[in-house]
């Protein structure tokens, strides 16, 4: 554990730095100093770009953005630090606030990230003194610390070394909320994220339950392994063996599975060990096998479908709820995985790309060079043709005309593209809302993107 000398130490640290960054900062000014005296002409590439000197940046969520210069730190729109630079790692604004760390004396002479958080105004809401900060979720995130535990009085020498101690190396976990509070006590040897109002937990001897946001034990821990709730049942393994919980921890589906996936839909896949050997299937939330244990690997559902490894074969297959096969691997080069309803094949004839449906049948013919990874999103498809890129829509129409080197997804409304080596933004229309005119573009967010010219970084508005 550490002192509270230590940590009144980091925040000193933390301040002092914060003066010292915010009283210097002219990196958004016309002219900028390189450390030595002398003023640096701003790059002329474009009137429009707000150049800053940093040295790799991020995209402004909620108005600002992690960027690296030495160290991590926070800029706003208008280029202004509005953090010290003395970050280890600068996470993602959520809500108001940033998961942040900076480096701390450890053991043997080493440091390690201690981590807390910081409100828009980097003001730190939570010390930083974890060795662990997870996502928030339902209002709360998972904290750690790790030390030693159990440990009696007097089992320290004059050095401070342990000796002949009878407690336990290892972290302990909390629930901390958006403000910096840690409403629930850093009590459990593991803790995982709420999900449906529930968090699976472990206690001192590494038995899981599951506690409410208040923190009360809701299911008493009693169980090897337990995983988040999904479809108001929580999947729990005992003895080896997978089953199902109800959220008064009432057992729903009996512990006869060796290994079960989370609900979705209405099925969850399960695996049951018979003469011949493993073999999945998936059932509903009685327990009832509504697709027989036939496959020798199986996924989740989603989409509505899920991938199969039948017996036999090499390639997996798609089924749909009911177990018919929709789309077998090696009827195609390539399947990638279902995304709003479509999945991208390749097919064997014209060795082109298109797209199935979740009934199986081609709704848009195989004639591209390539498409996208992720296949549709927000109803727009990267495709690739005559070796230009463009989007499509779920119709197999030209969304945005494929007509550029590269293309990125669009993140909300814009995407990258690239003509000629030149980067630009477009719209969902395909106009160059920024000509494809700069070296570099990365990092669209909140109406802004960060620009590249040779060494330098700028911020550019994004008409809209």
């Amino acid at each position: 554990m550490f002192t509270k000398m230590a940590k009144k130490i980091i925040c000193f640290l933390l301040s002092c730095t914060l003066l010292l960054a915010l009283g210097s900062c002219k990196r958004g000014d016309d002219n900028e100093n390189d450390g030595d005296g002398d003023m640096l002409a701003a790059p002329s590439y474009s009137p429009d770009v707000l150049w800053v000197g940093i040295e790799m940046p991020s995209e402004f969520i909620e108005g600002l953005a992690a960027v690296y210069d030495e160290n991590w730190g926070y800029i706003d729109t208008a280029g202004k630090r509005v953090t010290p630079f003395a970050f280890e790692y600068a996470g993602p604004f959520s809500n108001g606030v940033a998961v942040i760390a900076v480096m701390f004396p450890g053991e043997a002479d080493e440091e390690v990230p201690l981590y807390g958080l910081i409100d828009n105004s980097g003001e730190i809401v939570a010390e930083l003194e974890y060795h662990y900060f997870g996502e928030f979720s339902d209002g709360l995130a998972v904290v750690g610390i790790e030390g030693i535990y159990g440990a009696e009085e007097g089992t320290f020498d004059e050095f401070g070394y342990l000796e002949g101690f009878s407690g336990e190396h290892g972290y302990r976990y909390g629930y901390i909320d958006r403000a910096g509070k840690l409403v629930i006590p850093l009590q459990f040897r593991e803790a995982h994220d709420f999900a449906e109002g529930l968090a699976p937990v472990a206690d001192e001897q590494g038995l899981y339950g599951y506690i409410n946001s208040a923190g009360e034990i809701v299911i008493t821990p009693k169980y090897q392994y337990a995983f988040g709730f999904s479809e108001g049942l929580g999947l729990v393994v005992a003895d080896g063996k997978s089953g199902f919980v109800n959220a008064t921890g009432g057992v729903a589906i009996s512990f006869d599975y060796e290994v079960a996936g989370s609900f979705s839909g209405g099925l969850a896949v399960a695996a049951k060990l018979f003469d011949s050997g493993v073999k999945y299937g998936y059932i509903d939330k009685t327990g009832y096998a509504a697709i027989p244990y036939q496959y020798q690997d199986a996924s989740d559902f989603r989409d509505g479908v899920a991938r199969v490894l039948e017996f036999g074969e090499t390639d997996y297959s798609y089924i749909d709820r009911t177990g018919n096969v929709i789309a077998r691997g090696a009827d195609y080069i390539e399947l990638h995985d279902f995304s709003e309803g479509l999945a991208a094949v390749r097919s064997l004839e014209e060795r082109s790309w298109g797209f199935i449906d979740n009934s199986g049948s081609i709704v848009i013919p195989c004639i591209y060079e390539w498409v996208g990874e992720s296949g549709f999103s927000n109803g727009l498809a990267l495709v690739k043709d005559n070796n230009k890129w463009g989007f499509i829509d779920k119709s197999g129409n030209v969304a945005v005309r494929i007509d550029f080197d590269a293309l990125y997804e669009f993140v909300g409304d814009y995407a990258i593209a690239v003509i000629d080596r030149k980067f630009g933004i477009i719209d969902k229309s395909g106009y160059e809302v920024i000509p494809c005119q700069y070296e570099f573009i990365g990092y669209i967010g909140y109406g802004r993107a960060f620009i590249r010219e040779g060494e330098n970084w700028g911020i550019i508005e994004i008409s809209r």
